[in-house]
C-alpha cells in the first residue's frame, strides 16, 4: 500500500516552488482587482392613478373606468446601470356593472 502523505507533501512543495521560478507576466485572463459600483440615486414611489380604457372584448366597445396604484422602485449606479421594479394593482367597473381586477409586476435593467 502506498502512503499518500509523502506524495501530498511533494505536491505542496512543487506548487510553492512554481511561482518562485521566475518573474512571469500576469495572465492576460486575469481581470485585476474588482471595481465595485456605488448607488448614486434610489427612488421609491407609490402613485394612485385613474384611466378610462375601451374594452374590445364586448360587442359594442364599452369604456371601463380603471383606478389603482402603481408602486415603483428604482436605483441608478455610478457605472451606468439602472435597475427598476414595479407593481400595478387596479380595479374597474363597466357600464353594465361588470367588475374588472388586474395586477402586474415587472423588473427592468438597463445600462447607459
Amino acid at each position: 500500500m502506498r502512503h499518500s502523505k509523502p506524495c501530498l507533501f511533494t505536491a505542496l512543495l512543487l506548487a510553492g516552488a512554481v511561482p518562485a521560478c521566475g518573474d512571469g507576466a500576469a495572465s492576460t485572463l486575469e481581470p485585476g482587482a474588482p471595481v465595485l459600483a456605488t448607488r448614486t440615486d434610489q427612488g421609491n414611489v407609490r402613485e394612485p392613478f385613474f384611466v378610462t380604457v375601451d374594452n374590445p372584448c364586448t360587442l359594442a366597445i364599452e369604456a371601463i373606468d380603471l383606478e389603482g396604484t402603481i408602486h415603483g422602485i428604482g436605483s441608478t449606479w455610478d457605472n451606468g446601470h439602472v435597475k427598476t421594479h414595479y407593481n400595478v394593482n387596479l380595479n374597474g367597473v363597466d357600464a353594465n356593472g361588470v367588475r374588472y381586477q388586474a395586477s402586474s409586476t415587472g423588473n427592468g435593467k438597463e445600462r447607459d
